[in-house]
């Protein structure tokens, strides 16, 4: 009897130890946008501009890649959780949607009007208005940066 709880008590051991290795390990390269270098500085009206231009060059360029970017909120929606920041272009032909890190959501302060900065990562363009009613060009996992 003594010998089972024994081994019962390693074998929880081992497997609480492989399970923390593993997770060290598969979280060792994750790290937040607060942390890290924007790989471009831009405002939204350019890079929204730079997308009408060039769709396919474009997705190539900021694929992967963290983009600081500043504009003018146009509305912030709220959604559970999930908090999102959407700027509308200069002359009004798209907009500019970011989804804010779970992590930054509650310290937004930001309302129409204001100017904000964000630190984001890419997620997609969509120009087909089957789908959206004007062109959309979207982030995720974004900051906010200071003033």
């Amino acid at each position: 009897m003594k010998n089972k709880k024994v081994i019962i008590i390693v074998v929880l051991a081992l497997a609480t130890l492989t399970g923390v290795i593993a997770y060290k390990y598969v979280t060792k390269n994750e790290v937040g946008l607060a942390e890290t270098t924007a790989d471009f500085t831009t405002s939204c009206d350019d890079i929204f501009k730079e997308f009408t231009t060039n769709k396919d060059s474009s997705m190539t360029k900021y694929s992967r890649k963290t983009v600081a970017l500043s504009g003018i909120v146009s509305s912030v929606e709220k959604a559970g959780e999930n908090v999102t920041v959407i700027f509308k272009t200069t002359n009004g032909d798209g907009i500019v949607r970011c989804l804010l890190d779970t992590l930054d959501a509650p310290k937004l302060q930001a309302k129409s009007g204001d100017m904000l900065k964000l630190k984001c990562s890419y997620t997609g363009f969509e120009d087909d208005l089957m789908f959206v009613s004007v062109p959309e060009l979207s982030f995720n996992r974004c900051v906010i940066m200071p003033k």
